[in-house]
């Protein structure tokens, strides 16, 4: 199993050092045991054999860290600056930023996910 960073943050996942959070350890448990987490459109691996033949998929179809529907309202926008943001009506009210530096401010629900060597700030 694999992780994805846009969806990690909110089981503990650290974006700005990109591992699992201390608290996690800090509680006795072996963040070890916990899924690695790659970035969107990062290769996990490829699709099963079992998998292939269920759904009638070549074996060579691979998969990849995926996304949140709010990040991806963001990518579809065409946003690349700094303040270009996009809220979207999903499972949730998402919005999100781009930002020159991540923001945080768990009161409030607001965390950044790095993106595209900026920040995509924001929260649901």
């Amino acid at each position: 199993m694999v992780g994805d960073t846009r969806n990690a943050p909110k089981t503990g996942d650290d974006p700005i050092f990109g591992r699992w959070d201390d608290w996690i350890a800090a509680t006795g448990f072996d963040s070890d045991l916990l899924a690695p987490v790659r970035a969107p459109g990062k290769v996990v691996g490829p699709l099963s054999r079992n998998a292939a033949r269920a759904f009638g998929w070549p074996e060579t179809v691979q998969i990849v860290a995926g996304m949140t529907d709010g990040c991806a309202s963001l990518l579809v926008t065409g946003a690349t600056k700094p303040g270009q943001g996009v809220s979207a009506l999903g499972t949730t009210m998402a919005l999100k930023i781009l930002s020159d530096r991540p923001i945080f401010a768990p009161e409030f629900g607001v965390y950044s996910h790095r993106h595209l060597g900026m920040w995509l700030a924001g929260g649901a």
